[in-house]
């Protein structure tokens, strides 16, 4: 069965929207509490590739560019959303009170007598944070509110 051009865009547009207002948002639960890893970041974005070029029809031998696939669908990397999101929280935490729960917990250190355990260091939200502020050349500083720049404006 071919498709008219006009019919072909207006099938893309019912797909996308039933991508952004079903699919979307079942995955992108509770992802600003992710602390993710160059890896899962990696394994994140192609997922969003996968499933726009099968919104697009676009087959696997068919040469078509990663770039051009999110041009033509108009969608932003999934780990951009994340980390959008994670910024916006991490903005509204620090916008609490001291003496809120999530800002104590957050801003705790370990104590003196502590010691981790061997091996590399596990990925911490506060450290997923402090790459994404690092990425838009800022410093995570809690006497400045720099967060607030980042978290308006998504970047």
């Amino acid at each position: 069965m071919s498709r008219s051009d006009p019919q072909q865009l207006s099938f893309v547009r019912i797909l996308s929207a039933l991508y952004n207002t079903c699919i979307l948002p079942i995955f992108l639960y509770g992802s600003d509490c992710w602390a993710i890893s160059k890896t899962d970041a990696r394994k994140i974005d192609a997922l969003k590739q996968w499933c726009l070029r099968m919104r697009l029809g676009i087959k696997w031998y068919q040469s078509v560019w990663n770039d051009d696939v999110r041009r033509l669908t108009k969608q932003p990397k999934l780990t951009a959303i994340i980390q959008s999101r994670r910024l916006t929280l991490f903005g509204h935490i620090m916008r609490m009170y001291d003496n809120a729960d999530a800002k104590r917990i957050l801003l705790a250190s370990a104590p003196a007598d502590w010691r981790r355990q061997l091996g590399r260091p596990r990925i911490t939200w506060l450290s997923t944070v402090r790459q994404d502020l690092k990425q838009h050349h800022l410093m995570l500083s809690l006497k400045q509110q720099i967060w607030l720049r980042t978290a308006l404006c998504g970047r």
